[in-house]
């Protein structure tokens, strides 16, 4: 997924080539697996046994599904988990990165490619205040809304049949490779380099697709760099471990270094 640079810069041709920084966001941008954190709400009884054995059967997203309405069939309100959310942690020092990266919004463009859902992410993002780094168009997750029995109800975000490392609801090196595809076509905008931060096995699909230009950033202690280091020939792009917010900060600072943002001059 490396970006062209472009041989002969125009202000009417090209814009400034970015970098794109693409987050996942359970263990990564909020510190709980927030489709796990909302189980706090079902009391200290927990998930009824013939529900939690739906899950493999189902498959996560209608697993969810079958949890929201539990909770939905216990009396627990939209308010309640929207409440609860709000209170998910964020990972350490994510808020200050997330700044950082608003403010050179000139420099760096940022997505969530997440199997979340669109009202978990936009509660905590609203409720810390950082639902500016990301507009509605660069969040990708499974789209998720209230009924008119104040129900949660979540889809898939697309149906997935050929990638054999994602989930049925969301590919999301199908995702990056679209987003980065539409910027090209819609912005005009080719990216310098690509930086996927994430955690968990869901996050392989788009680490082995990026280029050797491109970073990704795994965290420590969780299945992604377990699985990258297996076979460290499969994946291209640069391995980047990390454990919080700062290691994080640290990095698209010395990255931003090495791309220095080149603004192309009129040609007359």
């Amino acid at each position: 997924m490396a970006s062209s640079k472009p041989s002969t810069p125009s202000l009417s041709q090209h814009r400034p080539g970015k970098i794109l920084i693409a987050f996942d966001f359970d263990h990564t941008i909020a510190e709980e697996n927030t489709d796990v954190f909302v189980r706090r709400l079902l009391g200290p009884e927990g998930l009824p046994a013939e529900i939690e054995a739906q899950q493999r059967s189902l498959g996560w997203t209608k697993f969810m599904g079958a949890i929201l309405q539990h909770l939905h069939d216990k009396g627990i309100t939209s308010n309640q988990i929207r409440d609860l959310m709000q209170r998910t942690p964020l990972t350490p020092g994510m808020d200050v990165l997330l700044r950082y990266l608003h403010e050179k919004h000139h420099v760096f463009d940022c997505v969530i490619i997440s199997d979340a859902n669109s009202l978990f992410i936009w509660w905590i993002l609203h409720f810390t205040k950082l639902e500016g780094v990301f507009p509605l168009s660069s969040i990708y997750t499974n789209p998720a809304r209230i009924d008119d029995t104040d129900c949660l109800r979540i889809d898939f975000y697309h149906h997935n049949s050929t990638c054999k490392l994602s989930a049925p609801n969301l590919c999301k090196g199908r995702v990056l490779q679209e987003h980065i595809s539409r910027m090209k076509r819609e912005e005009n905008q080719e990216y310098r380099t690509v930086v996927f931060i994430g955690d968990g096995l869901n996050d392989y699909c788009p680490a082995v697709q990026l280029a050797e230009t491109d970073y990704i950033a795994a965290r420590k202690g969780y299945k992604l760099i377990e699985k990258i280091k297996e076979d460290r020939s499969a994946v291209e792009a640069s391995l980047v471990p990390w454990t919080n917010g700062k290691d994080l900060l640290d990095f698209v600072q010395n990255l931003e270094k090495t791309f220095p943002l080149y603004v192309p001059q009129l040609v007359t």
